[in-house]
């Protein structure tokens, strides 16, 4: 729109680098994306009009007065084997439908793409304007009309057009949501996006869902999630949790970590998480406990009243690790420690506590103790070396020979620095 060119052009450079990466990220593939959404047809009556979504050149024969049902087959014909040429098989069908049915909107794609991918602007414009006029809700146009908002440089514009699309086609989701999610690491489209997510559109909820399970860049999403706090976007508790594992499994703790502490209050990264196991959450990330999922291992985070422990099982001669939480402690002296119940085992096949960084280098091994013993704690300290930025706490529960297997309950367990 003006106003958004005229602010483009008093920004200067900054503003055209933001126009140019704008640009990029929402015409990259649209002739692509229109190739494959002129098949997407919408007719109903006869057998053929039954048919034409699964096979429009079948339709085509059983309509030979239809111009819809020529227009669709000329489109599924173009989706097929795009070809620029105006006197191909496609534009010499397409043009025929036009002459049985100027209302057409397949036929004017077929033409109007071929058009474009001849670099014949003018024509490109006439025939996707004459298509939008009779109908805003087909997507090739609207990607035309994407396009055209962009040139201009006119985002509010194109991110409507974005809106139309996805509210008139469940389809246009599968096209369109990777490119809006790649879009979100330009700070002026993710802030115009926010403001239209804010209205509730119908997509929002999918779209949502789509960035935090898969968008091509998980930080911006974070991003995203981060800015539109507040503002009642249906940012899930599950999408969260799927959001900081793709950054953890990226490589990216710190945004994970950054990204997580935005709705786990009171964490900290030089302190484990949920000591009691009380918390109760049931989309864990890796900073949270992960049950193991070894065959034969039964596991469980229960509540008994106001207090919560972990209960585990594990048949005779297997081996597993019961539960384990990914660390960012950063280098220091720590403590682990904690109380446990019910792990009545030879020492030698006692379950233990281990902390390990990345490379397996172990920091620390507490071996759990016999519930019978007093007070039946345990503790171990440990230092963190600067070249380990990295830990995983895990409960490993060793084979043992005994017929009832290992079992045992842990009503406590904790990182914490020496000191604090």
């Amino acid at each position: 729109m003006p106003s958004d060119r005229a602010e483009i052009g008093r920004h200067g450079s900054e503003s055209r680098r933001v126009k140019r990466s704008t640009s990029e990220w929402i015409v990259r593939g649209v002739l692509t994306l229109g190739v494959a959404s002129i098949a997407y047809v919408s007719v109903a009556g006869t057998l053929a009009n039954v048919i034409v979504e699964v096979d429009a050149n079948a339709a085509d024969a059983l309509a030979i007065v239809d111009g819809r049902i020529m227009a669709a087959s000329a489109a599924q014909k173009f989706a097929a084997s795009p070809n620029s040429s105006s006197t191909s098989a496609q534009a010499k069908l397409a043009r025929k439908a036009l002459l049985r049915d100027p209302t057409a909107v397949d036929a004017l794609s077929v033409l109007a793409f071929q058009a474009q991918m001849r670099s014949d602007e003018k024509l490109t414009d006439r025939l996707f304007s004459y298509s939008v006029a009779l109908s805003r809700r087909e997507f090739g146009p609207q990607m035309w009309r994407i396009e055209k908002d962009v040139s201009l440089g006119d985002v509010d514009g194109a991110l409507r057009n974005y809106d139309l699309a996805l509210r008139t086609s469940d389809k246009a989701r599968q096209m369109l949501f990777p490119v809006l999610a790649s879009s979100t690491v330009e700070p002026e489209i993710r802030e115009r996006l926010i403001r239209m997510l804010e209205r509730k559109p119908a997509w929002d909820q999918a779209f949502i869902h789509f960035s935090a399970n898969s968008g091509s860049d998980p930080t911006a999403v974070a991003q995203l999630f981060r800015e539109s706090e507040g503002k009642g976007l249906p940012v899930e508790m599950a999408d969260q949790a799927r959001l900081v594992t793709r950054l953890v499994t990226r490589g990216l703790m710190d945004e994970a970590w950054d990204y997580y502490q935005t709705f786990r209050s009171a964490v900290a990264r030089n302190h484990s998480r949920d000591p009691e196991f009380n918390s109760g959450v049931e989309n864990p990330t890796p900073f949270d406990w992960n049950i193991g999922t070894m065959p034969g291992l039964s596991a469980a985070i229960l509540r008994q009243g106001s207090d919560g422990f972990l209960d585990f099982a594990l048949p005779p001669s297997t081996r597993a690790t019961v539960v384990k939480q990914t660390q960012l402690l950063p280098p220091g002296d720590y403590r682990l420690e904690g109380r446990i119940e019910g792990v009545d085992q030879p020492e030698r096949s006692r379950p233990y506590w281990v902390l390990s960084c990345l490379d397996g280098t172990e920091l620390v091994r507490v071996d759990l103790p016999g519930s019978s013993q007093v007070g039946a704690t345990f503790s171990g300290r440990f230092s963190v070396p600067a070249d380990c930025a990295v830990q995983s706490l895990s409960l490993v529960a060793r084979a043992s020979d005994e017929i009832e297997g290992v079992t045992g309950r842990v009503e406590n367990v904790q990182i914490v620095p020496v000191g604090g």
